[in-house]
């Protein structure tokens, strides 16, 4: 039996990947509930296969060899540090938060040499900072490239500090000649008025073969708009558009669960889509509500190619024990356990190397 907090992570996880990348000019499908069971069977299947896609890609792979990651531990993890520490010390780099990164001082090749434990340094390029690194510990060959591209940054101030944020960044990392892992931050904007979070952000993730879209706009003082869109080697797998409002806009104290009081939204994966609301604030307001209490102020519908399907409710039964139960089109009610119970089995398996096993 899976403890609470896994369960609710789970209950969650079902729900966030209910998504669509169906055209919306497309007629909307007709089918039967045991069509429907099947298809989200399908769905989830379709879950672990781009897991497993993410995983055996160049990116995944790369940092599994680096750490050398068994069952969640990073056993390479004091060599890591050790190239970190050594690499800092060799740029003459300190103080990230409040010294400028001067990007045009560190322009050039640095690379690690195996032979002397330490990194050295040539003039070229004359405009992109090239790091050269082994992919593995003990190895000779430095296989793993990272570069830098440009950077950009913006001074704010806080509490009587200054600050040096990026507004813009192009770095990617190549293994043997593979374009693995890539950051683009395309766009970044500051104000002085709390703790410095973006006011708004537009940045490209890669993790070969996947590349996360991520657009966050701060829409008022305590109110967050945040897409992003997920797509594997160019197809679009899954997305999600929400607004988020907190009770206050003190960033720098900010819990993004505790004090997130609403949430509105959509989650899109293969043909389907599931809209959402929720009122936590009203929510953590009442004592031992009821699931009639509960279902008024969390709402999620499933859509399967644009027809709604059923709908997802709260239901804790006489025990206490809280559960999401699928209410399809026909009436019939089932327990969403009986798609996730194995779905999670099947998910850690599949993910175990890069997070330890999972409590039971």
């Amino acid at each position: 039996m899976m403890n609470s907090k896994l369960k609710f992570f789970f209950i969650l996880s079902f729900m966030a990947f209910f998504l669509s990348n169906c055209d919306k000019n497309d007629p909307p499908i007709e089918t039967t509930v045991e069509e429907d069971k099947e298809n989200i069977k399908n769905l989830f299947n379709d879950v672990i296969t781009e897991t497993k896609a993410l995983k055996a890609g160049c990116a995944m792979q790369a940092i599994d060899d680096f750490l050398n990651l068994d069952r969640g531990q990073a056993l390479n993890s004091n060599w890591a540090e050790m190239l970190y520490n050594t690499l800092e010390s060799h740029l003459n780099i300190t103080a990230y938060q409040t010294n400028k990164f001067n990007f045009t001082n560190h322009v050039g090749t640095h690379s690690w040499n195996a032979s002397t434990q330490n990194w050295t340094a040539s003039s070229l390029p004359t405009d992109k900072i090239v790091l050269e690194m082994p992919a593995i510990m003990g190895a000779n060959s430095n296989s793993v490239v990272a570069t830098a591209h440009h950077y950009t940054d913006q001074q704010v101030s806080y509490n009587n500090y200054q600050y040096w944020l990026p507004t813009s960044l192009m770095a990617n990392v190549s293994v043997n000649n593979e374009d693995c892992i890539g950051v683009d931050l395309k766009s970044a904007t500051y104000d002085n008025t709390s703790f410095q979070i973006p006011v708004e952000m537009e940045m490209h993730l890669t993790l070969a073969p996947y590349v996360f879209e991520i657009k966050a706009k701060r829409t008022a003082p305590a109110k967050l708009n945040v897409e992003i869109i997920a797509k594997n080697n160019g197809t679009e797998k899954f997305s999600l558009v929400t607004d988020l409002t907190y009770d206050h806009a003190n960033y720098e104290t900010l819990d993004y669960f505790n004090d997130c009081i609403a949430a509105s939204g959509e989650f899109k994966f293969g043909d389907f889509t599931l809209p959402f609301t929720a009122d936590f604030e009203t929510a953590r307001s009442l004592f031992n509500p009821t699931n009639v209490q509960i279902n008024t102020l969390f709402d999620a519908d499933v859509f399967y190619k644009g027809n709604e399907i059923a709908d997802l409710d709260y239901a804790k039964d006489y025990q206490g024990y809280a559960d999401i139960h699928i209410t399809y089109k026909d009436g019939t009610i089932e327990d969403t356990e009986t798609y996730y119970d194995d779905f999670v089995d099947r998910l850690e398996l599949v993910l175990v190397e890069f997070t330890g096993p999972w409590p039971n």
